[in-house]
């Protein structure tokens, strides 16, 4: 139990100093929608992105910075992923520094 806590610690000191794997942003589109915060990932999950209201919350999520688009190719750190979405840090490029959430298949290791 001991070891365990250990390791614990030492996993989380890694992720807090530029610990993660690092990857690159994959998709069929010329850009990757990068939600700001888990709040914004989630209702955008959620989104029927075909409708009048879906299509007025995308624009209202990019006017406010909620959502922001990145290059595909656009190299980042992974601090997190779960079956459906991947917690990342950007790493290069005109948001280098900033960390988002995007679609797990939207990230490749």
């Amino acid at each position: 139990m001991k070891y365990l806590a250990i390791l614990v610690v030492l996993a989380a000191l890694l992720v807090g100093c530029g610990g993660g794997q690092e990857a690159r942003l994959v998709g069929t589109e010329g850009s990757v929608s990068v939600a700001r915060d888990i709040a914004t990932y989630q209702q955008l999950a959620t989104l029927d992105l075909g409708s009048t209201f879906g299509k007025e919350q995308i624009r209202s999520f990019l006017e406010t910075g909620a959502l922001y688009l990145v290059p595909v190719g656009t190299h980042v750190r992974v601090i997190e992923t779960t079956d459906d979405y991947s917690h990342i840090e950007i790493t290069e490029g005109n948001h280098s520094g900033a960390t988002g959430y995007v679609y797990a298949g939207d990230v490749q290791k």
